[in-house]
């Protein structure tokens, strides 16, 4: 499970120093939480306060809700940005696709043998049994492609979710342009072994309506590994003009 909590490190900009109301157990050094209905929060006894959104605040916090923990009213500007931050958004974003997540990558050398395999149509034989056995490879062959679109359908998302909330708060930019960056080159990475499985035409079809950082977005690729896979390519259609 990857570690995506609000940490100390996170610039706040305009929100550092917020005051965001918490709850805790009697006690000075008591975790504080988010909500009272936190299941790591006794209810009985729990006090309500006040304090100041900034490091220490974040050191207290309980780990649940630091994950997923709505600070500060749901439609007030602090409660937005770090509802953008937790839960599934920008913390958890950051640590998706990057070098390190080598579970979405096959190695280049069967990426490229598997794209052989369809590159080539089936032709039928009196041999039942080695035409089975190559209808098999096919099959193979094309839950890898599918595997291999599909991953690098994900990190495009990924990267555009990360890409639009960095944009929306600037004052993060400094902070996450190292891990953006980490994630651009392994969406590199998985650009090119998708394009293993999409035709010259497909491609072409592609960037007539998508710029170049949208050529691996969910839509694009969706459509071109479903219509434009290789084997023997359709003609491309003629562009008026």
């Amino acid at each position: 499970m990857l570690d995506c909590a609000l940490t100390a490190d996170v610039p706040l900009g305009p929100f550092q120093d917020h005051a965001v109301s918490v709850y805790s157990a009697k006690g000075k050094g008591s975790k504080l939480h988010a909500r009272r209905t936190c299941t790591r929060l006794r209810a009985d006894g729990a006090v309500t306060s006040e304090v100041p959104l900034n490091s220490h605040t974040i050191g207290r916090m309980c780990s649940s809700c630091a994950h997923h923990g709505d600070w500060g009213r749901p439609d007030s500007g602090v409660g937005l940005f770090l509802r953008a931050l937790g839960g599934v958004g920008l913390l958890y974003q950051l640590q998706r696709y990057t070098e390190r997540d080598r579970d979405y990558t096959v190695d280049q050398e069967e990426v490229e043998r598997t794209a052989e395999v369809l590159r080539v149509e089936p032709v039928a034989s009196e041999d039942e049994e080695h035409e089975e056995e190559d209808w098999e490879i096919r099959d193979d062959a094309e839950r890898l492609r599918e595997s291999v679109v599909s991953a690098c359908r994900d990190a495009a998302r990924s990267l555009h979710l990360a890409q639009v909330t960095v944009a929306s708060f600037p004052w993060l930019a400094d902070w996450a342009q190292p891990k953006m960056a980490l994630k651009e080159q392994f969406m590199e990475t998985l650009r090119g072994q998708a394009a293993h499985f999409v035709t010259p035409a497909g491609l072409l079809a592609a960037a007539a309506g998508a710029s170049p950082a949208t050529l691996c977005s969910p839509t694009t690729l969706s459509t071109v590994s479903a219509k434009a896979a290789k084997g023997t390519p359709k003609p491309a259609p003629r562009l008026a003009g």
